[in-house]
């Protein structure tokens, strides 16, 4: 016997009752089942003068309530009202009542999600609940005088028990909900029975407990691809050249459920409607990602690396100091098919230092300068470890992309002093056979830290190495004046050829100039109004500038000229730019030697 609870309120019942039949489809795929979709069809007939619903008057409106009489639902074999007793109906009134039957058919069935219930014709307890959503009703060709056979298609994506526990076939049967998948390259295959087999009694609502929702279908695809532009370099500056991308699609197709509370006994109601996306949301969330509840999570720390590195990329990748940065995600949903889709994507690197590094090398030379020139400009980009989730809120101090990428800056440049340890330099100096001067002749430095991008270049030339500590630049430059004849130029009037030389018997002196030209840098200078900062700030006041410069005009002086006779000192000119913090020297001497 078929009750419809019209409205989800009184229980109503055809007669004669409609033959059923329900044809199941397992819905699984190759990880696990999930549960069942069942075509329910009702194959029943109207009879003009006999049954429910009643044979309304053809001229009146045909209404459910009153037109779905149903004598004898709790029968017994000695009650004698199993049925609706006959009603006489005129031959010429035939027609309308089968229509108005009809009528009251298609309202009976207009709503998706009314409890039906398959019982013995006795009533005492439902044999089968289910809360199907209708599909088609189909009355059949024919005059319509005397009966009229009728079809209705119903699709149900659960069969209950009275207590509203599932039937075995309806209920998922999931690999322990997916945390368990047998992917593991060199095992002898083969999963226990209770990992991927539930055996426990289990309602609607405990189904969604466990596994988030009630889904036909889901997919959950991996793709590993290898980038080089996600180079970076080790804790040595030594370079490790491929990063890769890895992206992630979940998705699944929900199933529109209408879900009633039998937790006290029986249903207490009308079921509550749960949207195909909502179930389909539910279960990715849950059983795919292993979200605990709290706001992002999946469930493990190391997501992805626990499903995707560890076992996807096992045996095939070594990517055991690789981690997966720059989490970002897509989420797509569309109620009208009840589809949703989760897509992640990472980029994956190593985990020595987070952060990508993409640099090129120039070497110039050129026959109007003494040095090679060699620039060498690159781009550090931090790597995030915040997932997707909490992308929306401030990074935490030091793992910030720019914090990241400056801490890869200051590896690479030796915390910004270069020097002949630094990788830059390393890196500038392989590409000559000259060997470069440590210090950079120029550095250009822009950063973004929205983007935690930090781009520079640096040109390193093959100038001596300093003198002087701790200088930007330097300049040293010698000018010697050797003796030259002592004449007089006599003009004599009306001479075409010039004027009358006469040697004086006698040669001019030896000479030497010295120029020193220093550029300091910000640590050097005063950035005060005083006497401290303006003038005691001066290089040739401090060590240890005084000293080399001490050491500069004793290596330059012509005291050390071999065969010198006496040589004199003329006046020291000094400049110093204290707010530029450049200083300039120019000292000379005039002597004599003993040839």
């Amino acid at each position: 016997m078929l009750t419809v609870y019209y409205q989800n309120k009184s229980g109503l019942i055809l007669r004669p009752t409609p033959l059923v039949t329900i044809t199941q489809a397992a819905n699984r795929n190759e990880v696990s089942s999930l549960g069942s979709t069942y075509n329910i069809v009702l194959s029943g007939t109207i009879i003009v003068n006999q049954g429910s619903p009643v044979a309304s008057s053809s001229s009146g409106s045909p209404d459910v309530d009153s037109d779905m009489k149903s004598l004898g639902i709790n029968w017994t074999e000695g009650s004698g009202a199993a049925r609706n007793p006959s009603e006489s109906t005129e031959y010429g009134e035939k027609l309308g009542t089968i229509i108005n039957k009809q009528t009251v058919i298609r309202e009976l069935f207009a709503m998706d999600g009314q409890k039906m219930e398959l019982s013995s014709i006795s009533n005492d307890s439902a044999k089968l609940i289910f809360y199907p959503t209708v599909d088609s009703i189909d009355f059949e060709q024919g005059s319509w005088v005397d009966i009229c056979r009728y079809t209705v298609t119903l699709t149900a994506s659960s069969l209950m028990k009275s207590n509203g526990e599932l039937v075995m076939d309806s209920r998922p049967m999931l690999t322990s909900s997916l945390k368990e998948m047998n992917t593991s390259i060199g095992e002898d295959g083969g999963l226990p029975g209770e990992n991927y087999q539930n055996g426990d009694s289990m309602t609607e609502l405990g189904i969604i407990e466990e596994y988030g929702g009630f889904v036909s279908s889901f997919q959950d695809s991996w793709t590993l691809e290898p980038d080089e532009g996600l180079s970076t370099s080790d804790e040595d500056g030594r370079p490790i050249r491929m990063g890769y991308r890895l992206s992630r699609t979940m998705s699944a197709q929900g199933i529109t459920k209408y879900i009633a509370d039998f937790s006290n006994g029986g249903d207490t109601g009308k079921p509550k409607k749960y949207d195909a996306w909502v179930m389909a949301r539910g279960f990715i969330h849950k059983s795919i990602l292993k979200d605990d509840g709290t706001d992002g999570a999946e469930g493990s720390e190391d997501y992805p690396l626990y499903e995707a590195m560890d076992t996807y990329a096992s045996g095939f990748i070594d990517l055991e100091n690789y981690t997966g940065y720059n989490n970002s995600r897509t989420e797509s949903l569309d109620p009208a098919t009840g589809e949703y889709t989760i897509q992640d994507s990472w980029t994956i690197a190593s985990g020595l230092i987070p952060a990508y590094e993409v640099f090129n090398i120039n070497l110039e030379t050129n026959t109007g300068t003494a040095y090679a020139v060699v620039t060498i400009a690159g781009t550090i980009t931090g790597a995030s470890s915040t997932s997707a989730a909490e992308q929306t809120r401030p990074e935490k101090t030091g793992e910030a992309r720019y914090d990241r990428a400056l801490l890869k800056y200051y590896n690479i440049t030796n915390s910004g002093q270069f020097g002949i340890n630094s990788t830059v330099y390393k890196r500038a100096n392989g590409t000559c056979e000259q060997l470069l001067n440590s210090q950079p002749a120029s550095v250009s430095l822009s950063t973004n830290e929205f983007t935690g991008e930090i781009t520079y270049s640096l040109t390193f030339d093959n100038r001596p190495t300093n003198i002087f500590t701790g200088v930007m630049s330097e300049s040293i430059a010698v000018s010697d004046n050797s003796p030259g004849d002592v004449y007089a130029a006599i003009p004599v009037l009306g001479r075409t050829t010039g004027p009358v030389l006469q040697y004086m018997d006698m040669r001019t002196e030896y000479t030497r100039n010295v120029s020193i030209e220093i550029q300091l840098d910000y640590t050097d200078i005063g950035y005060g109004n005083n006497r401290e900062n303006l003038l005691m700030t001066k290089p040739s006041l401090n060590a240890p500038i005084k000293n080399e410069l001490d050491q500069v005009i004793k290596e330059l002086s012509p005291a050390n000229e071999p065969g010198i006779v006496k040589y004199f000192i003329n006046s020291p000119s000094e400049s110093w730019s204290p707010r530029d913090g450049r200083y300039s020297l120019s000292i000379s001497w005039t002597y004599e030697l003993d040839r």
